[in-house]
């Protein structure tokens, strides 16, 4: 979901970062790894059943030092039920429109998604041909009045 990062000016073990949520997650639906700091959606379901769809999180980064040192951030989660089911491996419940399973939801938006794109490159190098020709044909017309105006003269300064 997100990355927090934050930044110690120490060096050796004293700069290394640990990450730990310690307010808003009492039901474990979302983990935050201690080293990276990358937010996810927890195992076991336990954000399914909660019944707001905005969570506040608190998460704390501490460093090593003597004393240690930490960074407090407030985090604000606006979830999405259809992302939060695949994201637990489900399907879309049958109370949220026909019982979609997520995946197909999700691959079938990327490949139109995907026919849309490469249609547009299509349409646009269509047009980008068609605009080349014509200029081209304008510019063989032009060239070719000329030489008939040109030969045209040429004839007549003859006599």
């Amino acid at each position: 979901m997100t990355r927090l990062e934050a930044v110690d000016a120490d060096i050796g073990l004293n700069s290394d970062v640990l990450y730990d949520i310690v307010s808003g997650n009492d039901d474990h639906a979302f983990t935050v790894d201690p080293l990276s700091g990358i937010v996810t959606v927890g195992q076991g379901g336990a954000l399914s059943r909660r019944p707001s769809r905005v969570h506040r999180v608190v998460v704390v980064a501490r460093d090593s030092g003597s004393p240690p040192l930490q960074a407090v951030a407030d985090l604000t989660i606006a979830v999405n039920d259809s992302a939060v089911l695949a994201l637990l491996g489900r399907g879309i419940p049958e109370s949220h429109g026909g019982g979609l399973d997520a995946r197909f939801a999700v691959a079938g938006g990327a490949a139109v998604g995907g026919f849309l794109v490469i249609g547009l490159i299509l349409l646009v190098a269509i047009v980008v041909c068609c605009v080349r020709r014509r200029r081209s044909k304008q510019r063989r017309r032009r060239e070719e009045l000329e030489k008939r105006r040109c030969s045209r003269y040429n004839v007549i300064s003859r006599f």
